[in-house]
């Protein structure tokens, strides 16, 4: 068995809003020091893994890497491959869900690393924060750019650039926060397949609850025809809008092709079959 470590974020499964769950792929969350790299490498062993593919958070931003590569060279008799994924949260969990799934599949070592890579390639990460506060308190932003931004209510939009957090934009408010970020995934997104999504918050389910319901309507439908509701058996569907039901037609019309078939929004962001048409 090779196992597929995930160092950087202790409460990596107990954030993701939307994403990974599913107890059968070997994930195992250590933080970033070197004692937990060693105890992390030490309980993989013990399971009975002959080797290690270990995705550190990205070295940019943590010292998580450099202690996991210290604590490879613990470890001189053993297969150990150490990855920094250039990333973080869940992107940086997305790399090891493909890792761990290559590694629950009996592949290699060099392909479970072509795995975790190969999705990187394909992951975007945006975040809309409420307030620069705590990143000013790790340094990464200063005190009074900080207490000016909250004082004129701007939002910053951060993204990951090179391994690092990268300032996209600055925008007032929550809602245009919000409505920002859906816009920069829905290009992300254009003609594209979604494979995974999650939404990440700190203690703000309601919050998130609500920037899903909203993200889901866009990509779903960026007219405005289909909508998140509660149907009778308790179970959250998408619903034609009552407004378009009699001209769903024209409706939709902005999104027919005018060549080949690209996969629609609607059909990208719904389960495999879910949504068909036949233009």
């Amino acid at each position: 068995m090779v196992a597929a470590l995930c160092l950087g974020y202790q409460h990596l499964r107990k954030h993701s809003y939307i994403g990974w769950n599913d107890p059968r792929f070997p994930l195992i969350t250590h933080g970033g020091v070197l004692c937990g790299a060693k105890e992390a490498f030490e309980a993989a062993f013990e399971s009975g893994a002959h080797a290690i593919v270990c995705l550190c958070v990205s070295g940019e931003v943590s010292a998580t890497y450099g202690a996991a590569v210290v604590a490879q060279d613990l470890f001189p008799d053993r297969e150990i491959r150490v990855v920094d994924t250039q990333t973080l949260a869940m992107a940086q969990g997305f790399m090891v869900l493909a890792a761990a799934e290559a590694a629950q599949a009996g592949t290699s070592v060099e392909e479970i690393v072509a795995q975790a890579e190969g999705t990187a390639e394909r992951l975007h990460l945006y975040a809309a924060l409420s307030t620069l506060k705590y990143l000013a308190m790790s340094g990464r932003v200063g005190h009074l750019a900080a207490g000016m931004a909250n004082l004129l209510n701007v939002k910053p939009i951060l993204s990951v650039q090179e391994g690092k957090l990268d300032l996209l934009e600055r925008v007032r408010t929550r809602g245009k926060a919000w409505a920002r970020v859906i816009d920069l995934i829905q290009d992300a997104a254009a003609g594209k397949q979604i494979e995974r999504l999650s939404i990440l918050h700190v203690r703000a389910p309601s919050e998130a609850a609500q920037f899903r319901d909203l993200l889901c309507e866009k990509l779903a439908c960026p007219e405005g025809v289909l909508e998140i509701i509660t149907d009778d058996y308790d179970d959250e569907v998408a619903a034609v809008v009552a407004e378009h039901r009699k001209r769903i037609k024209y409706s939709c019309a902005p999104c027919k092709p005018d060549r080949d078939r690209p996969t629609l929004p609607c059909v990208g962001a719904c389960t495999p079959n879910a949504i068909t048409h036949s233009w």
